[in-house]
């Protein structure tokens, strides 16, 4: 393979994991979805390591380069920068107006929230970060990196279970990432509905529904299927959603009682989560799949959630808010321990009067 330098990004703290990110860069061009990506625990054990480096071109500096049409930010956030790509090792993160064929070098250019992707040759505007996400289940499923099969093939053992008649529900705008969400609910053992935007009443104010995810725009208010109050009286006879994954854009941005968060909440911040993007950006396939396989793994949603970060620190498009001890049964619901009776005394006690006479007992 051509040498290309492993240059050091970042090292963060997630909760009790520690994130190191390397990235691949030759001849000072960023290679897209070349990385190395290592969690350790907080003794400096290796927990997990993603490791995409991969074989790179001779050539990935073209010999004529237009200069970037605008000025960028910072090359961690992936923009402003010359970057690599290959079509047969693209990442979940962009789109391209008409499918690459060959591998090119292009400037990544963020404006307004939004990457665009320009021909470093020709400085012809060629591509530009995704929307929310339309890809078909199969492409997202690669997109999770498998672990949906491992669990389905008994690869994995599944420790996290819901308990028996709890639900989950989706909304989607599209017919992706809620279904996804209904697949790992159901391993876990929830079976679920998922319904259009229309259908958001009847899925929040069902007490069954205990796990929910919704994608749809929206900000930290109100969203294209809810708004806040709407929820607030939906939700008014039953109990907080234990768990609630909302993929609106800075649906997060702040989590007080006019906040979606709140409204799941019930405002409790025991027993119940919200999980959402706290930034106008996209859902990632790759991220919740860790998120979900880590709570099948017997984490609490709040470890689970620092797995996904640590695992893959260049997503910042996330936050929560709840109780990080939870698992994926929520307080005030479950049924009390059962007290066991207590065990057969293999004596009698008996009394006298006067105290302290004696007793003669007969064995027949």
């Amino acid at each position: 393979m051509p040498e290309s330098e492993k240059v050091f990004v970042s090292r963060k703290q997630f909760g009790k994991y520690t994130s190191t990110l390397e990235w691949c860069v030759k001849d000072g061009v960023w290679i897209d979805n070349c990385f190395k990506s290592t969690v350790t625990d907080r003794i400096g054990n290796i927990v997990e390591v993603i490791d995409r480096i991969r074989p790179i071109p001779q050539r990935v500096r073209p010999d004529s380069i237009v200069p970037p049409p605008i000025d960028g930010e910072s090359p961690i956030a992936g923009t402003g920068k010359l970057w690599f790509f290959d079509p047969n090792y693209l990442s979940e993160g962009y789109i391209f107006f008409e499918p690459l064929k060959t591998a090119m070098a292009a400037w990544v250019i963020r404006v307004d929230e939004v990457d665009h992707i320009y021909d470093a040759e020709t400085g012809k505007r060629i591509g530009r970060s995704k929307p929310p996400p339309t890809a078909p289940e199969d492409a997202a499923e690669r997109f999770m990196g498998n672990e949906l099969d491992k669990y389905r093939k008994g690869l994995k053992p599944i420790i996290g279970k819901t308990p028996a008649g709890a639900k989950f529900g989706g909304l989607p705008s599209n017919n992706v990432f809620p279904i996804l969400g209904k697949k790992w609910f159901g391993i876990m053992g929830a079976s679920g509905i998922v319904k259009s935007l229309s259908g958001a009443k009847e899925i929040i104010s069902d007490n069954s529904i205990k796990y929910f995810h919704c994608l749809c725009h929206g900000a930290a208010s109100a969203s294209e299927a809810y708004t806040g109050s709407e929820v607030k009286e939906w939700m008014a006879n039953r109990s907080p959603m234990w768990f609630a994954l909302l993929d609106h854009c800075n649906v997060m941005s702040y989590t007080d009682e006019y906040s979606l968060s709140y409204a799941f909440r019930k405002g409790a911040m025991k027993g119940t989560v919200t999980i959402g993007l706290v930034s106008p950006n996209k859902p990632s396939y790759e991220w919740e799949g860790k998120l979900f396989s880590c709570v099948i793994d017997g984490e609490t949603w709040g470890d689970a959630f620092d797995r996904a970060c640590a695992t893959f620190p260049f997503v910042t498009s996330y936050a929560f808010c709840g109780d990080r001890d939870m698992k994926l049964v929520g307080s005030g619901e479950v049924a009390p321990p059962v007290t066991p009776p207590p065990p057969e005394k293999s004596y009698i006690e008996c009394t006298t009067s006067p105290k302290g006479a004696s007793i003669w007992l007969k064995k027949y």
